[in-house]
């Protein structure tokens, strides 16, 4: 008999257990089957504001419109270009009516006197042919008197302020270099007066012929 209660009081609690286990597995259910129902729904509800809020935008942008242009500034206007002055009117009759004065240039100089002569015509070229300058004649080269060789060479030479022959060059040559060479040597030996200009010695050019001729 003491063994019966003891037999419903743990089948009662057994029986108390699995009801409150099997009451929290279907309030666990409920609340998955909730989560999940409610998942989907806030999802469209943000979709839905998010188009909403996109929507005014379009609404109110549309397509903009171009800025108005600026007004052209109007060019400035040219200012007017004064006139020229007129210019004055001389009379042709008043030009030739004035006399015309001639100046004529007074000479200083007394009469019967003319003007000096001009630094041209006062020139005096150099001289070589004087018995005080002593020049020798060249000599005849015996090689050329036997050749029997003759001619004309005609010598420039310029002419220092002292009277020295500075340098010599061939004008024209006798056709025989020995003749040429030997009346070369012998004007660079030479002395001369030198040309005057005012009355001052100046450097000068002098053409000096020396003929080679054989005799009889």
């Amino acid at each position: 008999m003491l063994q019966n209660p003891r037999l419903l009081l743990a089948a009662s609690i057994s029986i108390a257990v699995h009801g409150a286990f099997a009451a929290a597995l279907l309030t666990q259910q409920e609340e998955a089957q909730l989560l999940e129902s409610s998942s989907p729904f806030e999802m469209v509800v943000l979709a839905e504001q998010r188009v909403d809020l996109a929507m005014p935008s379009e609404g109110l942008g549309g397509n903009p419109q171009p800025e108005p242009e600026p007004e052209p500034e109007p060019e400035p206007e040219p200012e007017p270009e004064p006139e020229p002055e007129p210019e004055p009117e001389t009379s042709s009759e008043s030009m030739e009516d004035e006399p015309v004065e001639e100046i004529e240039e007074e000479s200083n100089l007394p009469e019967g006197e003319s003007a000096p002569a001009s630094a041209a015509e006062a020139y005096v070229d150099a001289v070589y042919e004087s018995s005080q300058l002593n020049n020798r004649r060249p000599k005849y080269p015996l090689k050329a008197r036997r050749k029997g060789m003759e001619g004309v060479v005609t010598l420039q030479v310029e002419v220092s302020v002292l009277g020295e022959p500075s340098e010599i060059s061939i004008l024209n040559s006798s056709g025989y270099r020995l003749l040429d060479r030997e009346a070369r040597r012998t004007v660079s030996r030479w002395r001369f007066h030198p040309a005057t200009q005012g009355g001052q010695p100046v450097t000068s050019l002098v053409e000096v012929p020396i003929r080679f001729q054989l005799k009889g």
